[in-house]
């Protein structure tokens, strides 16, 4: 079969008139001076949701093998002429609250049909729609340009730019592209045609306005006479501005991302899709932005990014479940019905997930989604697994917990493991997650601990979560009881110039994170705190008592001083508690053994309410750029996100004592005289309880 690039070179050539075996090597000038039509790559293909204004431009691999599937299909009689309304598309970039949404526009591989974007889209061309093909639910218009505006290269609406495509050929075919010499303020319009809403002027067969009969484009045009300028209007360009390559193509995925929706989802069963569209558009812009910085600070690092191509995959699972068949809706009351409804489709979740009746239903909805799309995924690109392809997962709220039970195979009632993929998973991000507090409620101490972070499940954990998301509990002191005393990490501002590699990270004492909060404590200076971790914006300190947000923080500056008051007191003996940890070195999965930290939290704005944000953080993570900066830190370990020049000056108070470390293991926890260390849960299910060794008490460095 003759390749795309060959078919490109000889179509170019015979539409220019020229063969290639041509014995004029003069004629090659010829599309230098004169236009005929198109080639392929000079058409670009484009695509947009229902209520997107912007059309975003298929990349060049993409829009060359739609153009020629249109192609094909009009030499058919079989490609479609008729413009599709923007109200045939029913669905939003995955937003719907009906049924339509399952409805899928067109059949997976019938004729006509092409996929796109990486493998993730297929465009069908007869009918000039595109649709997801693991995920139902998304649905988007596709369109072919040939006229474009200068500048922003937008596409002119396809029935206006087939009236100037058929007009311009008509007149000016084979005509030179320019004029030669004659000044641009004396060139006459040698053309014009009149459209709806407006008129085409040629000034040759490369110079183009387009002009509107709006009044402001009128009052544009009538000033632009008067001062002697005869172009007037929107220039316009025949063919797009970069010619589409077939070498312009996404690299292989790599790594596959399933994001993995909690409550809610029952209200918009689109929302996941949006969500997991913002996340991937967030993580895309700064790993573009990095990849540009490194790419001009070293050579190769373009290679280097071609090694890891990370794909989302929202996981949509609410939607599939049967439950009470509406019981619950019937004994709901009708007073106050619409907070009624929002209850029985967001927090009634968390009760079916608890009910031993419907628990299982939402366990084998799940489990069957994920390995229905890793097993179509697999099936559509062999290569992923042949090339160690990697899997890591994103979830939220309530599917933290169902995600966990599904992987680790845990479950109230004897059964069959759920673990859902042979693979192991690489990361396991949980935002705004209450898992430390429905482990912390199955553990009996009488019975041994549960297991964390089982070998077999997932490699690493991350619990991402925002101070104020009353949904969000601490992973950390579940693992070890002594980090309850250690602050989790602040993630970096995406912003923020330096950067310290969240390995480097010291650890700090909760506590005096706590006091310095209302400002209560001065003797923390912000320079005993990476100065990566700064926030651009102003901190709030002990100045800030004046402001109206004060009023809605209730007595939180009483609470955190009476919290602060377990501080140790001035003065007293710096302590070091050595643990012995051997059963804790002996897990290969423990991060903490590692140095990696569970723990992330975001940072608060500096006029920020917490009560306020109670309502509003929980839903937040999708469209944070710090979530975002921080995931690409994890999946992109290869791009400096990070940067490892950031000094960091620790300062050690005469109030604080200071660093406890755990034998063999490397990690420095904070500890204050009289901390009394339980047991410990082990990643493996193992119980230390002797951790505690006698001996002097020191300050270490960090």
């Amino acid at each position: 079969m003759e390749s795309l690039s060959n078919r490109i070179s000889n179509l170019k050539l015979q539409c220019r008139g020229i063969l290639a075996s041509s014995p004029y090597p003069e004629m090659d000038s010829y599309s230098a001076y004169y236009r005929d039509h198109l080639g392929p790559e000079e058409y670009r293909w484009f695509y947009k949701a229902e209520t997107d204004k912007k059309w975003i431009p298929f990349i060049g691999y993409d829009s060359l093998r739609i153009e020629w599937k249109f192609r094909d299909l009009l030499q058919n009689g079989l490609a479609s002429t008729q413009k599709i309304a923007s109200s045939d598309i029913s669905v939003e970039n995955g937003s719907t609250g009906t049924n339509e949404a399952d409805e899928r526009p067109f059949d997976l591989g019938e004729d006509g049909t092409v996929t796109v974007r990486g493998g993730l889209y297929e465009v069908n061309v007869k009918i000039k729609k595109g649709q997801s093909i693991y995920w139902k639910g998304e649905v988007f218009a596709v369109c072919r340009g040939i006229w474009f505006y200068e500048g922003a290269w937008a596409p002119l609406d396809e029935e206006l730019a087939e009236k100037l495509e058929e007009e311009h050929l008509t007149h000016f075919r084979g005509q030179p592209l320019n004029v030669p010499g004659v000044a641009d303020s004396q060139k006459q319009a040698v053309h014009r045609l009149s459209v709806p809403g407006g008129s085409v002027e040629w000034f040759s067969a490369s110079e183009v306005y387009l002009s509107l009969d709006a009044t402001p484009a009128r009052l544009m045009r009538s000033v632009g006479k008067k001062l002697g300028f005869q172009k007037t209007g929107y220039k316009v360009h025949r063919g797009y501005s970069l010619d589409a390559c077939a070498s312009d193509k996404l690299p292989d995925i790599t790594h596959l991302v399933f994001v993995i929706h909690g409550i809610g989802q029952k209200m918009d069963t689109g929302r996941i899709i949006r969500n997991s569209t913002s996340l991937r558009d967030n993580v895309n812009t700064l790993k573009l932005r990095y990849l540009k910085e490194q790419t001009n600070a070293q050579a190769g690092s373009e290679i280097l990014d071609q090694q890891t191509t990370v794909e989302f995959f929202p996981v949509e699972w609410r939607s599939q479940l049967t439950l009470d068949n509406g019981l619950i809706d019937s004994i709901t009351p009708h007073k106050i019905i619409n907070i009624r409804q929002m209850l029985n489709a967001s927090f009634m979740d968390i009760m079916y997930y608890n009910s031993p009746q419907y628990r299982e239903e939402i366990v084998t909805v799940l489990s069957s989604e994920l390995n229905r799309l890793y097993s179509l995924f697999t099936e559509r690109n062999p290569y992923f697994e042949a090339n160690g392809g990697k899997v890591s997962v994103v979830s939220h709220s309530l599917g933290c917990v169902i995600t966990y039970d599904i992987v680790t195979g845990w479950s109230p009632t004897p059964q069959l493991s759920t673990n859902f993929l042979q693979a192991m998973i690489e990361n396991f991000f949980c935002l705004g997650s209450p898992l430390a507090v429905f482990l912390a409620l199955r553990w009996r101490k009488d019975t041994g601990a549960p297991p964390l972070l089982g070998r077999d499940c997932f490699k690493r954990i991350l619990n991402i979560f925002h101070p104020s998301d009353p949904v969000a509990y601490r992973l950390e002191p579940l693992i070890v009881p002594a980090f309850a005393s250690v602050a989790p990490v602040t993630l970096h501002c995406h912003s923020a110039a330096d950067k310290l590699p969240y390995s480097q990270m010291p650890l700090e004492p909760a506590a005096s994170a706590a006091s310095s909060k209302d400002g209560s404590s001065d003797t923390k200076d912000v320079s005993s705190t990476p100065s990566s971790s700064q926030p651009t914006t102003p901190v709030k300190g002990g100045s800030s008592s004046w402001n109206l947000w004060g009023l809605m923080k209730g007595n939180k500056k009483s609470n955190e001083q009476g919290s602060s008051s377990t501080a140790p007191p001035s003065g007293s003996v710096s302590e070091t508690v050595h643990f012995n940890a051997s059963a804790m070195a002996s897990s290969e999965s423990c991060q903490l053994s590692q140095g990696q930290r569970i723990d992330h939290v975001l940072r608060e704005g500096s006029m920020e309410s917490s009560y306020l944000s109670a309502l509003t953080s929980h839903t937040s993570y999708w469209s944070n750029y710090d979530v975002a900066h921080f995931l690409l830190t994890v999946l992109y370990p290869h791009l400096q996100t990070c940067s490892t020049s950031a000094v960091v000056s620790t300062v050690t108070s005469t109030t604080t004592t200071v660093s406890t470390t755990i034998s063999g293991l490397g990690v420095g926890v904070p500890s204050f005289s009289g901390l009394t260390v339980s047991p410990v849960l082990m990643t493996d299910g193992l119980s230390a309880t002797n951790l505690i060794e006698s001996g002097p008490l020191q300050a270490i460095e960090m």
